[in-house]
């Protein structure tokens, strides 16, 4: 996709400005290019600059490569952009691990546990669920435990190990 010519205008400023050896804030920016408006709140003041900073970042057209670091922009040399690089890269692993915890948990719904979260053996005595359970089930908050009681003895037709009953 082609850049608007607020993007360009972004660019431009921010390169200009970084040849001067200045480092940009939200605020300078929003002060100079009259579409972008600052909003005092906490962290992004103008969510519409990490937007087209970010499109400028992955468009073809440009070259240089815009470094970002706690809300301040400027034309990275080579170690600011590797550095910038690896930042995001370690941000990248962090919602990767995110994202295969949450699949892992999804994988494991309704599959038996002999052990529980406590490394202790489940028994008929044992407090722990002999199933996992990764979703919350339609319950009625209000009477939820009676409910949720009822749908254990509904579903459970086969016994474990320890002769708890398996949800079918």
């Amino acid at each position: 996709m082609k850049m608007t010519s607020r993007q360009w205008r972004l660019y431009d400023f921010i390169k200009q400005e970084t040849i001067k050896g200045n480092t940009l804030t939200q605020k300078d920016i929003c002060d100079n290019i009259s579409e972008y408006v600052y909003n005092e709140r906490p962290n992004d003041k103008c969510p519409m600059i990490w937007s087209d900073v970010d499109f400028i970042n992955h468009s073809l057209e440009v070259e240089k490569i815009i470094v970002v670091d706690k809300f301040t922009y400027r034309i990275g040399t080579r170690d600011e952009a590797k550095a910038y690089a690896e930042k995001l890269l370690i941000g990248a692993v962090k919602k990767f691990k995110r994202y295969w915890s949450v699949e892992n948990k999804i994988r494991k719904d309704g599959q038996g546990k002999l052990i529980s979260n406590q490394d202790k053996p489940i028994d008929n005595t044992s407090k722990a669920r002999d199933f996992v359970e990764a979703f919350l089930r339609d319950i009625d908050f209000e009477n939820d435990s009676e409910i949720v009681k009822e749908e254990i003895k509904e579903n459970h037709e086969q016994l474990n190990l320890f002769g708890v009953g398996i949800i079918k």
